[in-house]
C-alpha cells in the first residue's frame, strides 16, 4: 500500500493536546504569520538587474535561479540566469546567452526537468529577432540546446510573445506547458486578427503542451499571424492545443492538484485571474477563456470585436477593472476596490492565491475555494513596513521546493537601472504535525497515529459524507447527516499509538477529491478548546500510482516506464516497485493486474461534498510536503 503524507494549516479542535507556541512574526496573512526578508541585503549579492522569474531545481533546495533579463541599454546583454546560494548569500552566472539574444524579454522563464537531477534539462521562453522560442538546455553537456517550438511574431513589434513554460505537479517530464499570446497587435488595430487565437492550428493565445522526448530536428511552428503558411498544430503530433482564448497570459503556476491558475494581462478594461483544472487539462476539449470576444468577465469594448459570452467560455476566477473604468458603463459586477493595469498572477500558497499589478505595485492574496476567490487583502504596505524596503514593478511571484513565497520586484523604474532588482522571501511559520490523520483509499477508513501524544478527544463536522446511520465511528456513537461529532474519551483512557475512527468516507477517493473533501466547510472552534496541527496522509490502494483513486491504464503506463526487469537495480520510480524487492518486474505487474479496476464510472466517483475538521485558523488549505 502506498502512502503520500501531506502537511496541513488546518488545525483540529483536541482537547488535550497542548497547542504548539508560536513566535512572533510581523506579518499574518490568511491566520498564518509569515516571516520577510530580503535575498541578500541591500548593496549586496542580493541586488538583481531586471529580474523576471524565479524558481528552484527539483532535488536542490539551498539553489535559487532567478532569470535576469539585463537590458543596459545594450541589447548585447540580453539572457541570463543567475544562480543565488541562499546559504552562503552568494550569486554566481547560471547560463548566460547574451549576444544570442536581441529583443525585448531576453529570457523569460525557465521551468528545470523533474529529473534535472540527473538529466541536467532545462526549457526557456525567449524572444530570437521576431520569434518566439521555446529553448531547451543540456546543463550536463555544456548547456547544447535545442528549439522546440519557434513562431514569428507579426510586425507589431515584440509584444504578447512566448511568456511562460512549466511541469504539472508529479510530471515525468514528458509534457512541457507553454503559454503564449495572441502576437501583440491591439485590438482596437486594423490589422488584430481575432480568428488567429480561437484556430488551433495556430500558436497565438494559446496553452499547449509540447513532447520533450520527441525529434526537434525542426522545431514545431504553428500556423504563421500573417501568412498563414506552416504546420499546423492540429496535424504536429509533438504539440496539443489544451486552451484559447488568452491576450497575453505572462504567468502560470500549477496547484498540487495539477490545476493551473494564469495570469492574463487586459487590454483596456480589465486584469484577470482564469483557472483551469487538471481535468480539463485532461480532457480532449480545447477550452476557450473568452478573448477577443470577453476581456475578463467583460464584454471587449472593441467596435466588431467585444460580445457575449460563448456558450461554453471559461470566466475569470477573478478579474479587476483599470483606473477610470466605470463598473456600471461595462456591466462589471466584481471587485471594485482594486485598481490597476498589468496583473502578474503568482501561486497558490496555503489556500490563497496570490497576485500583484505590475504597474501600481500593489500585492495581493484571497482566499481560493476550488472555484472562486474570495477575501482579497492588499499586503505589500505591510510587507514594506517589515523590510523597510520599496516592493513596487511586481513582475513575478515564484516558489521553492519548500512551498515559501517569492516576490520579484523588477527594479526602481519601469526600465530601470542595473542592481535595482530585488526578492523578497515569505516563510509561513507552520508548527510540525502533532499526530497523523490518515484516509485509506481501498476502505475508507480514518485512522489517526498520536505519534506518541495523547489524545483525549477530537472533533469532526460532517455535511453530506456520512450516511445515515452509518457505520459507528467509535463504540456507542451512531453518526449521521450534519452531525458534529464530539467524543470527550474514545476509548476509554486517553488515546496513545494508532487508531480507527471508522470506515467514515467513501472508497476510492482520489487524491484531489480527498483533500478537497477533507478541507472544504464551515470551520468554527468550540470555546476554550486548544488546538494542534496534523499530518494528513493518503493510503492508495495498491497499483495506483497516480493517485486518482482507480488502477487503470494510465497507472500501467507509469508501472511500464519504471519498468526495470529482475535484479537490474533501483527502478526510478519507487512506488511502481509494489513488492519492495528494489525493482519493478513481472511481481510488481501481476499485483497491479490483481488491482485493476479499470477507470471509474463518473458515477462512482462521490463529489466533494463537506467534511470540516473544527479549526481555529480558519480554512487553509493543503500543501504537499517536500522532502
Amino acid at each position: 500500500m502506498r502512502t503520500v503524507s501531506f502537511r496541513t494549516k488546518t488545525l483540529i479542535a483536541a482537547p488535550g493536546i497542548a497547542v504548539l507556541p508560536l513566535s512572533s512574526y510581523a506579518v499574518t496573512i490568511g491566520g498564518i504569520d509569515y516571516t520577510v526578508e530580503r535575498l541578500g541585503g541591500i548593496g549586496s549579492a542580493g541586488d538583481f538587474t531586471q529580474p523576471t522569474y524565479i524558481t528552484q531545481a527539483p532535488g536542490d533546495n539551498n539553489n535559487l535561479y532567478i532569470v535576469e533579463r539585463r537590458e543596459d541599454g545594450n541589447a548585447g546583454s540580453l539572457g541570463r540566469i543567475v544562480r543565488f546560494d541562499q546559504d552562503a548569500g552568494t550569486q554566481s552566472t547560471f547560463l548566460d546567452v547574451a549576444g544570442q539574444l536581441n529583443q525585448d524579454g531576453g529570457i523569460l522563464t525557465v521551468a528545470f526537468h523533474p529529473d534535472f537531477q540527473n538529466n541536467g534539462l532545462l526549457y526557456t521562453t525567449q524572444v530570437v529577432g521576431s520569434e518566439s522560442r521555446v529553448v531547451e538546455y543540456d546543463a550536463n553537456n555544456g548547456f547544447s540546446s535545442r528549439t522546440l517550438l519557434a513562431y514569428d511574431q507579426p510586425p507589431a513589434g515584440v509584444l504578447h510573445t512566448v511568456n511562460w513554460v512549466g511541469f504539472q505537479p508529479g510530471s515525468s517530464g514528458d509534457e512541457l506547458f507553454v503559454l503564449t499570446g495572441d502576437g501583440g497587435f491591439q485590438a482596437n488595430n486594423g490589422n488584430f486578427d481575432p480568428a488567429i487565437i480561437e484556430n488551433t492550428g495556430s500558436p497565438y493565445g494559446k496553452l499547449l503542451t509540447l513532447d520533450t522526448t520527441a525529434n526537434y530536428t525542426n522545431p514545431v511552428t504553428g500556423l504563421d499571424y500573417v501568412s498563414g503558411t506552416g504546420t499546423s498544430l492540429s496535424t504536429d503530433s509533438r504539440a496539443s492545443v489544451i486552451a484559447n482564448g488568452f491576450r497575453n497570459p505572462y504567468r502560470g503556476a500549477f496547484d498540487d492538484n495539477g490545476g493551473l491558475f494564469i495570469g492574463d494581462v487586459g487590454f483596456q478594461t480589465t486584469e484577470e485571474i482564469s483557472y483551469i483544472t487538471a481535468a480539463q487539462i485532461d480532457s480532449a476539449a480545447v477550452e476557450d477563456f473568452g478573448w477577443v470576444a470577453r476581456e475578463g468577465s467583460v464584454a471587449t469594448p472593441t467596435a466588431g470585436v467585444g460580445g457575449p459570452k460563448g456558450p461554453n467560455d471559461i470566466d475569470p476566477v477573478f478579474d479587476y477593472l483599470h483606473n477610470g473604468i466605470d463598473a456600471g458603463t461595462v456591466d462589471y459586477t466584481g471587485d471594485t476596490t482594486i485598481r490597476g493595469a498589468s496583473i502578474t498572477s503568482g501561486y497558490l500558497i496555503n489556500g490563497r492565491i496570490w497576485f500583484g499589478d505590475f504597474v501600481t505595485g500593489e500585492v495581493y492574496s484571497g482566499a481560493w475555494d476550488g472555484a472562486a476567490v474570495s477575501d482579497v487583502t492588499r499586503h505589500d504596505l505591510d510587507l514594506e513596513a517589515e523590510v523597510n524596503d520599496n516592493i513596487q514593478f511586481v513582475v513575478s511571484f515564484g516558489t521553492d521546493n519548500e512551498d515559501n513565497l517569492y516576490i520579484v520586484k523588477f527594479g526602481n523604474a519601469f526600465f530601470p537601472g542595473a542592481n535595482t532588482g530585488e526578492i523578497f522571501k515569505l516563510t509561513a511559520n507552520i508548527p510540525d504535525p502533532n499526530y497523523t490523520l490518515s484516509y485509506d483509499a481501498g476502505t475508507g477508513e480514518l485512522l489517526v497515529d498520536t505519534l506518541g501524544g495523547d489524545l483525549t478527544a477530537y472533533l469532526i463536522r460532517g455535511s453530506g459524507f456520512l450516511e445515515e446511520n452509518h457505520s459507528q465511528l467509535l463504540a456507542g456513537v451512531i453518526t449521521s447527516d450534519d452531525d458534529e461529532l464530539a467524543e470527550a474519551d474514545p476509548l476509554g483512557t486517553a488515546a496513545n499509538g494508532v487508531f480507527s475512527l471508522g470506515n467514515v468516507l467513501p472508497t476510492n477517493l482520489s487524491l484531489a477529491a480527498f483533500q478537497t473533501l477533507i478541507t472544504q466547510g464551515e470551520y468554527t472552534t468550540a470555546n476554550g478548546e486548544p488546538v494542534s496541527a496534523f499530518e494528513l496522509a493518503y493510503l492508495a490502494t495498491t497499483g495506483d500510482l497516480d493517485l486518482d483513486g482507480d488502477v487503470d491504464d494510465a497507472d500501467f503506463g507509469l508501472a511500464f516506464a519504471a519498468f526495470t526487469g529482475p535484479d537490474s537495480g533501483p527502478s526510478s520510480n519507487p512506488d511502481a516497485d509494489l513488492d519492495g524487492d528494489g525493482d519493478v518486474d513481472d511481481a510488481d505487474f501481476a499485483l497491479a493486474f490483481a488491482a485493476f479496476t479499470g477507470p471509474l464510472a463518473a458515477a462512482n466517483v462521490p463529489e466533494p461534498t463537506s467534511l470540516a475538521l473544527l479549526s481555529a485558523a480558519g480554512l487553509l488549505g493543503l500543501r504537499r510536503r517536500r522532502a
